[in-house]
């Protein structure tokens, strides 16, 4: 029978951590858990009463740099990506070692909500998000740890209809969230794209990106938003365009070497 290790970053998650990791208990065989830089809370004592795999990094402010290093500490032979505002459904629970008994597949996706527009529950809509969070260890493909950067998978990989529970404190897609919070990651995600050595042209050619990639996100964004969910909002993909300027313009900051995270 194949083993699964479930996979965690975390940051002072104390009100939070316990379901998350309640939901997975009994379902894997391993559990691997890195918290983001210094705790503040009781969230490694939790953490602890799972699993001796608990380990403390230095900070970043992002999850995805910290993922690499749990794959490498995980002992199964199935991943379960799993955050600390994520639960498995009792459905998911029961079925996902099922899962991993089918030889010809590699990956599953799950449904993962993301609430857009009214931050009132009973209104505003959910888009059908699927998100690759089990997936075969010795399939993952050139994961690099960037921020946002999904799972990339050799082999097949296989949408489910089984849904994760993701916890959302109101509406993560508008304007005034972008710029209080979604900003610090963009700034993380172009230090990190130097960093990598990912981002590998001149200065120039992100200069001249940042302004493109606005214009053609927010086109294609607002089109593909006005197409499927038949919503005439135009902030969802506005934020995207801005992300995508905002990330290009800091990498060309930081290629000219001005510090660009606080």
């Amino acid at each position: 029978m194949a083993k699964i290790s479930a996979c965690l970053v975390v940051w002072n998650g104390e009100k939070l951590i316990r379901d998350c990791l309640d939901s997975i208990k009994g379902v894997v065989d391993d559990i691997v858990i890195v918290h983001d830089g210094p705790c503040r809370d009781r969230t490694l004592e939790i953490c602890r009463e799972y699993t001796k795999k608990v380990y403390v990094r230095p900070y970043v402010g992002e999850a995805e740099p910290h993922r690499p290093f749990t794959f490498s500490k995980a002992n199964g032979d199935w991943i379960l990506w799993i955050d600390q505002d994520e639960r498995l459904t009792p459905r998911l629970q029961e079925n996902i070692r099922k899962l991993t008994e089918n030889k010809d597949v590699n990956a599953y996706s799950f449904l993962w909500p993301v609430k857009y527009g009214d931050t009132n529950l009973t209104k505003g809509f959910f888009s059908r998000v699927q998100k690759t969070i089990l997936f075969r260890k010795k399939a993952l493909d050139g994961f690099r740890g960037l921020p946002n950067e999904m799972i990339h998978v050799r082999g097949k990989t296989v949408h489910t209809d089984y849904k994760l529970i993701h916890l959302q404190d109101g509406d993560r897609c508008t304007l005034r969230v972008f710029f209080t919070k979604t900003m610090r990651i963009v700034k993380i995600h172009a230090d990190q794209l130097v960093k990598k050595k990912v981002a590998t042209k001149p200065a120039v050619w992100y200069l001249l990106k940042a302004p493109l990639w606005f214009v053609l996100y927010c086109g294609y964004y607002y089109v593909l938003h006005l197409t499927i969910f038949r919503k005439s909002d135009i902030s969802i993909a506005l934020q995207l365009a801005l992300y995508n300027f905002f990330l290009y313009w800091y990498v060309f900051l930081r290629k000219l070497g001005f510090k660009v995270t606080s």
